[in-house]
């Protein structure tokens, strides 16, 4: 099982990439403060709500998932209209 870790995942661009990576059989862990992020985008995946800067819970996350192989990083204060 390949799993990836998108930072900023609760976002638009994020959670379209995570909804690709899940159509092409990779599991997407999400890690998003749900400053701009909406808590909907995350139902039925792994969801950690926290923020980039968190360092314990980044090594958290990466504990409780050894099998992630890459980060993609959407984490960004921005709205997209």
């Amino acid at each position: 099982m390949v799993k990836v870790l998108i930072a900023g995942g609760a976002g638009y661009i994020g959670s379209t990439i995570a909804s690709a990576g899940l159509d092409a059989g990779i599991t997407p862990v999400i890690l998003d403060n749900l400053v701009r992020g909406r808590r909907e985008f995350t139902q039925g995946r792994t969801f950690y709500e926290g923020d980039i800067a968190d360092g314990a819970l980044v090594d958290r996350i990466f504990s409780e998932h050894p099998e992630i192989s890459a980060v993609v990083h959407c984490a960004a204060l921005i709205v997209v209209p």
